[in-house]
C-alpha cells in the first residue's frame, strides 16, 4: 500500500509539475506581476485586506504571499465574499488601480453600496464607508483653494525619491464644501524657477479625475480629505526643482 501510494503521489507531482512550473516562472520574469505585489505591499494600513478578481492579479498577490513573503499578514478576498458585510463592519478594501477596467464601478456599487475613495499609494486604491477628515501632518507647501467656487483646496504635498530618475509625489485634497464641479489633474516638473510655457515643463502626468481617475470630485462630500499618488519620471540630463 505505502508503495502504490507513493507511486501515485508521484505520478501527479509529475502530471502537475510542468503546469505549476509555466505558472511560478510567469510571476517571477513578469514585471507586471512583481509590479503589482510591490505596490500592495507598501498599502499604509498594516495587514490590508485587499481585493482582487479571479485571475491573474489573484495568482501575483498569493505568490506574494506564500513566496516573496512581502504579503504575508495581507488577507486576500474575492468577489464570491461578502464585500458588503466587510465594508459595513469598518473594514477598508483595497484594489489595484486597474480593479475597474474589469467591473465598472456602477457594478461595483451595487453589489457594495455607494462608497469613498482614497489612493493607498502608487497604483492601489483604497475603498471605505467612511471618509478621512483628519489633515495629514508635516506637509510640504501651503493650502490652496482651487476652482472658481473654491469648494476644492490642495491641503499640501510629500515628494521623494523613489528610484534613479524618478519622484513619487503625493497630493492631498480636501473638499471645503461639497463641490459641484468636476475637475481634472495635472502634476508638472521643471528645471526652471517658475513654468512660464511647456519648454519649462520636463515631465508631466494627468488625471481625468482624481485617485486615478475614479474618484471624481462631484462625488466628494465637505470636509472630505482626498489622497492622490503619481511618479514622474525625469528625462535624463535634467535636474528638475524640487
Amino acid at each position: 500500500a505505502p508503495w502504490v501510494a507513493g507511486a501515485l503521489l508521484a505520478g501527479v507531482v509529475v502530471l502537475l509539475a510542468p503546469g505549476n512550473f509555466r505558472f511560478v516562472r510567469s510571476l517571477t520574469y513578469n514585471p507586471a506581476s512583481q509590479n503589482l505585489i510591490d505596490a500592495a505591499a507598501v498599502i499604509p494600513t498594516p495587514c490590508p485586506t485587499i481585493l482582487s478578481h479571479w485571475g491573474w492579479d489573484l495568482k501575483a498577490y498569493q505568490y506574494g504571499q506564500i513566496v516573496t513573503g512581502q504579503l504575508t499578514c495581507a488577507r486576500i478576498v474575492t468577489l464570491d465574499d461578502d464585500l458588503r458585510k466587510l465594508l459595513k463592519d469598518g473594514q477598508d478594501l483595497h484594489v489595484s488601480a486597474h480593479f475597474f477596467y474589469q467591473m465598472s464601478q456602477d457594478e461595483f456599487r451595487q453589489r457594495v453600496g455607494s462608497t469613498h475613495m482614497n489612493s493607498a499609494g502608487l497604483g492601489m486604491v483604497e475603498i471605505s464607508k467612511g471618509i478621512q477628515t483628519s489633515p495629514p501632518q508635516n506637509l510640504a507647501g501651503q493650502p490652496t483653494p482651487i476652482g472658481p467656487a473654491q469648494s476644492v483646496m490642495l491641503l499640501g504635498y510629500r515628494i521623494k525619491r523613489s528610484t534613479i530618475g524618478a519622484f513619487d509625489v503625493t497630493l492631498f485634497w480636501q473638499a471645503r464644501d461639497k463641490p459641484a464641479s468636476d475637475y481634472s489633474v495635472f502634476v508638472r516638473m521643471s528645471d526652471k524657477n517658475e513654468i512660464t510655457g511647456p519648454g519649462d515643463i520636463i515631465a508631466q502626468v494627468d488625471s481625468q479625475a482624481p485617485v486615478y481617475g475614479w474618484y471624481p470630485t462631484s462625488q466628494w462630500q465637505a470636509g472630505e480629505i482626498v489622497r492622490e499618488d503619481y511618479e514622474l519620471v525625469v528625462p535624463p540630463g535634467q535636474t528638475p526643482r524640487l
